[in-house]
């Protein structure tokens, strides 16, 4: 039921806006640093493309391939977002 999932949607919906944000950020701050520009701008990227296609999925009737870029694109973020994690992890125990 699409009717009892509306919080649930709401956090969904407006945390994607937080990861756009976070990526620019990380971008910005992180530019003496090639790597972590680059992720922080493909970061955001990425989330702004989802939520392109998220509108777009919701808005309008449209086939299943949407969708299905959706969740792709969502799970190269997060996997993008682990790799930034790590990155920025094994940077601050070598030095």
């Amino acid at each position: 039921n699409f009717q009892s999932m509306d919080w649930i949607f709401a956090i969904h919906r407006y945390a994607s806006i937080l990861v756009v944000f976070f990526g620019v950020y990380l971008g910005w701050n992180h530019r003496p640093i090639p790597f972590m520009k680059n992720l922080g701008f493909i970061l955001a990227s990425i989330a702004f493309l989802q939520i392109v296609l998220g509108a777009f999925h919701m808005i309008f009737v449209v086939p299943a391939s949407v969708h299905i870029l959706h969740v792709v694109f969502g799970s190269a973020l997060l996997t993008l977002s682990y790799l930034g994690l790590l990155s920025y992890k094994n940077n601050e125990i070598s030095n």
